[in-house]
């Protein structure tokens, strides 16, 4: 059973590689220094998952930099509509654990 996990988990780390590469060359920055933020449960959840789509994905551009997301997107999607509807968010309110994912470090 664990062989067959380790498995989908890296034909997905796969998959992720492959598209960032897609993306990468379609905005031509496949030579370029960027940020492949990784966000979501599965992907920022599994330290496992993410060490393997950062492997691949330095196969396709050693220069990109995988690291998982500092906070939930919901967290974007909550000052996005702050800004919409009042002009933003006084300073300090989402600084609250709860938007974070795991260790803040």
């Amino acid at each position: 059973r664990c062989i067959h996990a380790l498995k989908v988990l890296d034909r997905y780390a796969q998959f992720s590689a492959q598209s960032v590469d897609a993306v990468a060359r379609r905005l031509g920055m496949a030579r370029s220094r960027f940020d492949v933020v990784l966000s979501g449960s599965i992907n920022a959840g599994i330290p496992e998952l993410q060490q393997a789509i950062a492997r691949r994905v330095k196969g396709f551009n050693p220069r990109a930099a995988v690291r998982p997301a500092r906070y939930k997107p919901v967290r974007g999607a909550l000052v996005y509509a702050a800004h919409l509807a009042w002009g933003g968010l006084p300073k300090g309110v989402l600084a609250g654990e709860i938007l974070r994912y795991g260790d803040p470090r």
